[in-house]
């Protein structure tokens, strides 16, 4: 230290400064023990170290979160050892006989859709796509109109869903109604000029069922099935007229 800084420091000193730290509101902490100095108890200062942001049960629970995600097996151990690290005290996840199993395709990138919805979501304008299927010959199509061409949909995005390794889009449809679109299905995604349907303007996840005061425009409510299976899935809508006066229930079904 008075090499590199000029600063003579002793045992004294060191803990002196940590003290003055602690009270000045800084996250350090340390151990302390009672002592015996000329007959009288004085406290020792012991294991000084600083308090990060995220708590031992933050890190756990993010550590948790990596080995029940479908990463690859060496990623998530180097995610899980960096997180561990930033913890200045030793920290044991107990999870060294732990294996997650990925997924069996590379993960598709998402983010550019999900950031031209979110933009699209927060300046109250639609979007344009195509939403496509896999037919019989196993290629992938757009959905199409009676007449055979494309259908081009226009849409008022509400909410992004994440569940069951999946992305998807509540959104209102031009017609009215509210309708799910999964972003893997979704093609050709393009921000329009148009301003978003007025009907439902705010979605508010989640919604407790009673008590609620202080309502927006309506209430949007959604849950997901967990479970191993992927034949069908269900959304639960509760939504609230923007005049407050009728409360019904859309159930969707994928």
């Amino acid at each position: 230290m008075e090499g590199k800084y000029g600063m003579a420091v002793n045992r004294k000193s060191v803990g002196r400064n940590l003290t003055r730290l602690r009270d000045a509101g800084l996250p350090v902490f340390c151990r302390e023990v009672p002592r015996m100095m000329n007959g009288k108890k004085v406290p020792l200062s012991l294991d000084w170290y600083w308090d990060h942001v995220l708590a031992r049960e933050d890190l756990k629970a993010l550590i948790d979160l990596l080995y029940f995600s479908h990463l690859p097996p060496q990623q998530v151990k180097q995610l899980a050892e960096k997180l561990k690290r930033i913890q200045i005290r030793s920290f044991d996840d107990g999870k060294t006989l732990v294996r997650n199993l990925p997924s069996a395709g590379k993960a598709a990138d998402f983010d550019p859709v999900i950031a031209l919805l979110t933009t699209a979501g927060e300046g109250k304008r639609k979007i344009s796509f195509y939403y496509d299927h896999y037919e019989a010959d196993g290629k992938r199509h757009h959905g199409r109109l009676p007449s055979g061409e494309d259908r081009l949909l226009s849409v008022s995005p509400l909410l992004i869903i994440a569940s069951d390794d999946r992305y998807a889009l509540l959104a209102e449809k031009d017609e009215g109604g509210i309708e799910v679109y999964f972003l893997d299905l979704m093609s050709d995604v393009k921000l329009l000029e148009d301003p978003a349907s007025d009907t439902l303007t705010q979605a508010v996840p989640p919604v407790r069922a009673a008590g609620v005061k202080a309502l927006p425009r309506f209430i949007l409510y959604v849950a997901s099935p967990a479970g191993p299976s992927r034949e069908c899935g269900l959304f639960l809508l509760y939504i609230k007229n923007k005049d407050s006066s009728n409360v019904y229930l859309n159930i969707i079904v994928y």
